[in-house]
């Protein structure tokens, strides 16, 4: 984990797995989407246990977060990965089998299509942004670019993001990349 800034340490909760105090203090924090695929938080509250080494970071506003991702992998112009679809599936409040049905394709294919068996037809791409942009996001503005843009390209690769939370409490990006290789988390 890589710390940013090093401020001193102040007393934090208690620990997890050893219930002993966490050290408190301000860096970079890899939240884990999926098993695969993580943004870094930039400047965010990190916790260390000093008798375990247990690591753990700070998520604040984790829905207007959740949002901004979502927003951002929408925005994007290559194909959805793996991971995107199943993080934009994911933010309905509907079973696997409904939003399947909603987008004219089969539970299995759904379900083949977040495990990067099958990539993501173009139509269904569009479809799956369109919905969670006008449904999820709310964003009239961001459905009509869906529809004009055209996914282009054939990396589908997840968008390595590093986002930092403003003043106001909104999410900024501060650095994107739509061609990298999966973030560890």
């Amino acid at each position: 984990m890589k710390k940013t800034k090093k401020q001193t340490a102040k007393k934090g909760p208690a620990c997890v797995e050893c219930g002993a105090t966490m050290r408190t203090e301000k860096g970079d924090f890899k939240f884990t989407i999926t098993p695969r695929w993580a943004v870094t938080i930039a400047d965010s509250e990190l916790h260390t246990c000093p008798k375990c080494g247990n690591h753990e970071g700070t998520v604040v506003r984790a829905s207007a977060l959740e949002r901004k991702i979502a927003v951002e992998v929408l925005a994007k112009d290559s194909p959805l990965a793996p991971d995107e679809v199943k993080f934009l599936v994911e933010s309905f409040d509907w079973t696997k089998r409904q939003v399947a049905a909603r987008l004219g394709i089969a539970p299995e294919t759904l379900s083949r299509y977040e495990q990067g068996a099958y990539r993501i037809s173009p139509a269904v791409d569009r479809l799956l942004r369109l919905m969670v942009a006008v449904l999820y996001v709310r964003d009239q503005e961001l459905a009509g670019a869906v529809v004009s843009n055209p996914v282009a390209g054939k990396t589908a690769d997840p968008l390595k993001l590093t986002l930092r939370l403003d003043q106001s409490g909104e999410y900024q990006v501060i650095s994107e990349s739509q061609t990298g290789h999966q973030v560890a988390a």
